[in-house]
C-alpha cells in the first residue's frame, strides 16, 4: 500500500512539474502566431457575399443580386481577382447560367445584375 501511494505521489509531482514548465514557455506559441500571420498576409482569401432580392424563385423569375467582394479577416473591399464568376446551378448540379463580371475600382465594390430562370430549368 505504501509503495502504491509513493508511486501515485511521484506521478502527480511529475505531471505538476511539466505542466508548470509548459505554461512559462510562450516562445513556441509566439512563433506559431507569427507564422500564421505571415501566411495570412502572403495568401489572402477573398470572399463573395451575395444579397438577393428574394429567398424563393420560380421559373420565369429574374434574380436580382448585388455582390460584395471582400478580403481578409477584416472583410475589406477587394479587387484582387478582377473578375467575379456567378453560376446558377440546378438540383442535378448542372450549370444553368454563368456570368463573368468585371470588378472595377475599389469603391463601391458592388455589382447589380440579374439572372433569368427559364421554364425548362428546375431549381430546388
Amino acid at each position: 500500500m505504501a509503495n502504491k501511494l509513493k508511486s501515485v505521489m511521484f506521478f502527480l509531482l511529475l505531471i505538476a512539474g511539466t505542466s508548470t514548465y509548459a505554461q512559462n514557455d510562450t516562445s513556441i506559441i509566439n512563433r506559431n502566431i507569427k507564422a500564421l500571420q505571415k501566411y495570412a498576409t502572403e495568401n489572402p482569401v477573398e470572399k463573395v457575399h451575395l444579397h438577393l432580392d428574394r429567398q424563393l424563385y420560380l421559373p420565369g423569375d429574374t434574380i436580382w443580386f448585388k455582390a460584395y467582394v471582400v478580403i481578409g479577416n477584416g472583410h475589406w473591399l477587394s479587387a484582387l481577382s478582377g473578375i467575379l464568376y456567378v453560376e446558377l446551378i440546378n438540383n442535378k448540379d448542372s450549370v444553368i447560367n454563368r456570368l463573368s463580371l468585371k470588378i472595377e475600382g475599389v469603391f463601391p465594390m458592388e455589382i447589380l445584375n440579374c439572372l433569368i430562370i427559364t421554364k425548362a430549368d428546375h431549381i430546388a
